[in-house]
């Protein structure tokens, strides 16, 4: 069913140019947007914490997925892919499939 909170880290999760690291977060007149993706599908909810760390609820699914984030600013998208890095696993009770579970 998903739903897991995710925590993704890596480097320039936010614009290059942005004055501070939280400027893009904060300020919706800068036109920043952030997405994550699960298997290509987006997560559920996606937050910009800083510059180096972005959380999302999960979408559904079963299986090793791609976790992928895109940043855009100004109409410009910049994008990172980490293959096959969420393992997501149904668990089963009495035949049926209640949810899901992950991370790295």
């Amino acid at each position: 069913k998903g739903g897991t909170l995710l925590t993704i880290t890596g480097q320039y999760l936010e614009p290059l140019f942005a004055d501070t690291e939280d400027q893009c977060a904060a300020d919706p007149s800068a036109q920043f947007a952030v997405r994550a993706l699960i298997g290509g599908v987006p997560c559920r909810e996606t937050r910009s914490v800083d510059a180096s760390t972005v959380v999302c609820v999960t979408p559904e699914g079963v299986g090793m997925a791609d976790v992928t984030v895109e940043s855009t600013v100004y109409g410009t998208t910049r994008s990172g892919m980490l293959a096959s890095s969420f393992q997501r696993f149904a668990v089963v009770y009495g035949g049926v499939s209640s949810g899901s579970t992950g991370g790295f």
